[in-house]
């Protein structure tokens, strides 16, 4: 099938969003399929961010796709945005004509291809829903709930669900929520979670190594891989380590993390002391392996929709490290997993004092195992690799063929 893939995002910047587009990519590339990328830089693009995309371009050849693009215009004037819309859909309609499939990745390429699909220009469309994308923009303070630029993009939105063959989500929660608010038919709406690959696990030998390099030995490690982001929870985390470790003798704290400055900062003002924890910032490539260093991973989320619909790609990625998990509730499929396996614990705040979870996790670090290690493995195995992911597109684009 020859699908055109669109994003308006900055998938040129390494970011956990722009890993899952160009891994999605090059799977459904690997099973047969022709997927080019279409984006929509802005006009007006700084040369880093030039040589970037030409970079970006260069990879994508190597696959065996093609980078397209259509400039964005910076006007963002709701009362211009339909003739905008308009004149982005007039410009994609004669690409849209050369695929099988066009297959949209945000609101306003989705919004894009609904009045494409209007005109006769395309095939076939899935809008492919990766997050709620509204909420985390009112979250985030970007965005007011039900101002005028909010209820075009819901707007966007609707339309494309409503013009679309189908739609992709990560997660059943989410499933729920889109047929719920835009009236989605359930038989056409697929969950093909945020995923990753399960590479070997790192030797025994190599972990212990490692953790004598760092002077943990043999102490207890509870883990952080991510963001120092609000809604990540970055901070919280650091503040409930000196509580856990107030009841959890010798536990150490390891922080994976981009912004090392920041976190550094945090633990200092908290007073933690420097041989109790180490932050570090590493390649991607070696992150899973630095994982696997710890005893219990903690992954905490606000009780936002944003949240409660999502698929988080750490998750995937602490299972795939061996590690069991610390979760707040509601985190899209992740919590119930969490449950119905005890790989982990799910962390109600209101009801579960930091005493009490340190209890908790002792059981877990009682059990710590190569068995539990295997376990977390296998877990993600079923639930979160992209060759079980990849199943699902497999049945949908062959039904649509």
């Amino acid at each position: 099938m020859k699908i055109l893939y669109l994003s308006s995002g900055r998938i040129w910047k390494s970011s956990g969003n722009s890993i899952q587009v160009l891994a999605e990519i090059q799977e459904l590339v690997a099973r047969g399929h022709q997927a080019d990328l279409l984006l929509m830089p802005h006009r007006k693009l700084v040369d880093a961010e030039r040589l970037a995309l030409e970079s970006l371009r260069q990879e994508l050849a190597g696959w065996g796709s093609r980078l397209r693009t259509l400039d964005l215009l910076s006007d963002s004037r709701v009362w211009l945005q339909p003739l905008l819309m308009e004149v982005y859909a007039r410009q994609l309609a004669p690409m849209a004509r050369e695929y099988d499939l066009v297959q949209a990745h945000d609101m306003r390429t989705a919004g894009i291809c609904a009045r494409v699909r209007s005109m006769g220009a395309a095939r076939r469309f899935i809008y492919d829903i990766h997050g709620a994308a509204l909420a985390e923009a009112v979250f985030g303070g970007s965005l007011a709930l039900d101002s005028p630029v909010y209820r075009q993009r819901q707007g966007w939105e609707r339309r494309a669900v409503a013009a679309s063959d189908g739609c992709f989500v990560v997660s059943r929660f989410f499933k729920e929520w889109v047929c719920r608010e835009y009236g989605a038919n359930p038989a056409h709406v697929w969950v093909t979670p945020s995923s990753t690959y399960l590479p070997e696990l790192t030797e025994a030998s190599w972990r212990q190594a490692r953790r004598e390099e760092l002077g943990i030995g043999e102490r207890p490690v509870l883990l952080y891989s991510g963001s120092m982001h609000r809604w990540q929870r970055a901070e919280d985390l650091l503040r409930l380590y000196p509580q856990l470790a107030a009841h959890i003798p010798g536990l150490f704290l390891l922080v994976l993390t981009q912004e090392t400055d920041m976190a550094t900062a945090h633990l200092r003002e908290l007073g933690v002391d420097p041989a109790d924890h180490h932050v570090r910032c590493l390649p991607s490539a070696e992150v899973q392996a630095w994982m696997s260093l710890g005893d219990v991973g903690a992954l905490l989320r606000h009780d936002h929709l944003l949240n409660q619909v999502a698929s988080p790609v750490k998750f995937a990625d602490y299972l795939s490290a061996g590690v069991p998990v610390i979760i707040s509730p509601g985190v899209g499929d992740s919590s119930r997993l969490v449950e119905e396996s005890g790989l982990g614990h799910v962390w109600r705040e209101e009801l579960e004092t930091p005493a009490q979870l340190a209890e908790t996790v002792k059981g877990l670090l009682a059990r710590r195992s190569d068995a539990q290690r295997a376990a977390c493995r296998e877990l993600c195995r079923q639930n979160f690799t992209w060759e079980e992911t990849m199943k699902v597109f497999d049945e949908v684009y062959a039904a649509l063929a």
